[in-house]
């Protein structure tokens, strides 16, 4: 603490030495107040003109020119450390040699759309989420897609039809030269025929036309056309809506239909439709008001698929802790659940809330929007909720990399609180859009495919990558352009193909059932080795190995015997198999580490080449290390210890974790699902965890 005050002390007696040499007085250090936007730790400085050298004086009073504007007469300069603008415009003004002093002020294009009833003030929920300070960054982009699970839209309104999202395979001419929107055919193969806006899973075709007014007035929040001079404006000027038609005119839907649904939407994302956000503002159908499992199925599909789905909090102004409304209520990472604000942002009195299962509001009071051929001011959790969706895909059209849980985040981390809704959400507050766009994770470097291919090289294969081999497997995710459901599967595939590779196999994983067959398991773990212990033996065996590169197989060879012959010389391995013992001992305790993999003749057959000295001991422990028994059985469990020495780098009961809990439970789950890691969502869990992407940089 004194060192830091002395310090201090003699760094104001230096300035104040440079400041008399300057020729001024020290002046006043009492901050100012300054309106706008400016870089912080800079001022500009303009100086007299008979003044020389002025980059030379300024830096005597601790000030670093980094750009003069010479014609002008004002320099660019840094402030000393831990000084303000504040106080540095408090401190430099009046100085003798300097003529005038101000910050250096931020201009920023300024995004305002022609849209008439958004120019005469009429929708003053964007203005109260920040959405035109958010449009000076991005306005939307037609790449997102937002499924509206609803009532279906107008997709001939002239403010939406141009942000109305069109099934590519079912749109242009097929073979024979008919419209495939029109000719009654499943051109796309997806089981819906002519599915061009969407589908209408209430009355069971693909033609999702809005006959209640509720979807297309949803759909107009999220995404009604900006700066097209016509009506009103939605959170994105540019996206596309998907129109899923699950509720009939009279507002109710079916468990089946909403289902559906969601099965839709992540379906076509799957297939490669950049579907991104669900907007469901409904809930509580007289047969689904409580707990519906083939609901939160469907919805945790689609959140598996890489969905946000945004719910209306409901109407009946209750609390949903106390009294849950579905499908808002249900506990899935993918669901944000919105409660209704006013113009003033205090609660809409309709609207419900919950601080544990509600998680933000947003403005719900007479919200004008698209309605069929017109535009109307409505009020509900339902005029709410678009706000949220349509952040949701501007946030997405602003950073295409981020994960849902990042979009989650980032909605509900930069709400503006507000004590009105202390303790009646979640956050606590409304919507900030302009805040969520402003404070999104930056871009990770295991986001772009060199780095995550070269990665992997590093990481599984201990070794950089071959140009032919980077090159091939780089190709594999940027052939999906911009596709980014399309680019999650193929990082997916091309992350396993690492683990399945001969390579790998031949080396770590024989590593791996080298000292399962030598030692078993370790006490008390499920593993029989440590990373500490894989990753020297995995180079041992792999130095130097490139598949398909010259004559890879010897060298491979040659690395397996040096390895096992090396692996039996070691004090652990001696004590544990010591000189004296028989050949059958030796093989049978090999064989009881490795669970028995051995079959009787096998077993014989290496007792034998033991006694006879056709094999050392070396060459008994790889062949059985090498047992295809041995190699089937602990697949699984290698797969799974993998993920934690190759994604996370560590060992699965190392901090965060304490114990083997996340092992077995990923265990369990390739296990249930025979092996199939996709399924199992495995590799797709580690890959966008937290943890391993902290390993690259911010989030």
């Amino acid at each position: 603490m004194k060192l830091l005050s002395s310090k201090r002390v003699a760094l104001s007696l230096l300035l104040m030495l440079a400041l008399m040499q300057l020729g001024g007085d020290s002046g006043s250090t009492q901050s100012l107040t300054v309106q706008g936007d400016y870089a912080p730790g800079e001022l500009l400085v303009k100086v007299h003109g008979d003044n020389s050298n002025p980059r030379e004086k300024l830096a005597r009073v601790g000030l670093e020119t980094l750009a003069s504007f010479s014609t002008l007469g004002w320099q660019r300069v840094r402030l000393p450390p831990g000084m303000t603008v504040e106080e540095g415009l408090a401190r430099y003004r009046g100085f003798s040699g300097i003529e005038r002093v101000q910050p250096n002020f931020i201009y920023r294009t300024q995004a305002t759309p022609n849209d008439p009833r958004f120019l005469n003030n009429e929708l003053y929920g964007l203005t109260r989420i920040q959405a035109p300070v958010a449009w000076d960054t991005s306005t939307g982009n037609a790449s997102v897609v937002v499924a509206v699970i609803d009532l279906g839209a107008d997709y001939n309104h002239e403010d939406l039809s141009a942000n109305m999202w069109r099934n590519p395979g079912e749109t242009g001419l097929d073979s024979g030269g008919q419209n495939k929107a029109t000719n009654a055919v499943d051109d796309d193969g997806n089981g819906y025929v002519d599915d061009v806006f969407g589908v209408d899973t209430i009355n069971h075709d693909s033609n999702p036309l809005d006959d209640g007014g509720h979807g297309t007035h949803v759909a107009g929040t999220i995404g009604a056309t900006g700066n097209n001079g016509v009506g009103v404006v939605g959170v994105n000027w540019s996206v596309r809506i998907m129109a899923i038609k699950s509720h009939g005119a009279d507002g109710n839907g079916t468990s089946a239909s909403v289902v559906e649904a969601f099965q839709y939407a992540a379906m076509m994302r799957r297939r490669g439709i950049n579907v991104r956000v669900t907007n469901n503002s409904w809930g509580g159908a007289p047969e689904a008001a409580n707990y519906d499992q083939a609901l939160k199925d469907a919805i945790d599909a689609a959140g598996n698929a890489g969905i946000l789905n945004v719910c209306a909090a409901g109407n009946s102004g209750r609390d949903n802790d106390a009294m849950p409304f579905y499908p808002a209520s249900y506990e899935s990472p993918s669901i944000i659940a919105v409660a209704a604000s006013d113009q003033n942002d205090n609660r809409a009195g309709f609207s419900s809330t919950g601080a544990t299962s509600v998680d933000l509001a947003a403005p719900g009071v007479s919200i004008l929007s698209t309605f069929p051929g017109s535009y109307v001011s409505l009020s509900g959790t339902s005029m709410a909720t678009p706000h949220v969706s349509g952040a949701a895909a501007l946030l997405w059209a602003h950073a295409p990399y981020l994960t849902v849980s990042q979009v989650k985040e980032s909605l509900t981390n930069s709400v503006d609180v507000l004590p009105q809704w202390a303790g009646l959400t979640v956050t606590g507050g409304r919507l900030n859009l302009a805040r969520a766009v402003q404070n999104v994770p930056a871009a990770n470097a295991i986001d772009g495919p060199d780095f995550f291919v070269r990665r992997h090289y590093l990481d599984f294969l201990s070794r950089e990558p071959d140009p032919a081999g980077q090159a091939f497997w780089v190709n594999q995710i940027t052939q999906c352009g911009l596709n980014a459901g399309c680019i999650e599967i193929k990082r997916i595939n091309v992350s396993a193909a690492f683990f399945l590779s001969i390579e790998f196999q031949q080396t770590g994983y024989l590593v791996y059932r080298t000292y399962k067959a030598a030692y078993g398991n370790m006490p008390g773990a499920p593993v029989p080795l440590t990373l500490q212990e894989f990753l020297p033996d995995t180079q041992a065996i792999g130095q130097g190995v490139q598949v398909g590169i010259g004559d890879w197989q010897t060298l491979l060879e040659n690395n397996k015997n040096a390895f096992s012959g090396e692996f039996v010389t070691r004090t652990r391995f001696t004590i544990a198999f010591p000189s004296g013992m028989t050949a059958a001992q030796f093989v049978d305790t090999l064989n009881t580490n490795s669970g028995g993999a051995l079959s009787p003749t096998e077993r014989e057959q290496l007792v034998n080449d033991l006694s006879s000295g056709a094999k050392t001991r070396g060459q008994v422990l790889r062949a059985v290390a090498e047992d295809q028994t041995l190699t089937q059985a602990e697949f699984n469990k290698a797969f799974v210890l993998m993920q934690y020495f190759g994604y996370l780098r560590r060992n699965p009961n190392q901090v965060p974790d304490t114990d083997f809990t996340g092992y077995n439970f990923w265990l369990a789950k390739l296990n249930q699902f025979n092996g199939n890691f996709i399924d199992a969502e495995m590799v797709k869990a580690f890959l966008s965890s937290t943890e391993y992407r902290q390993r690259f940089g911010s989030l």
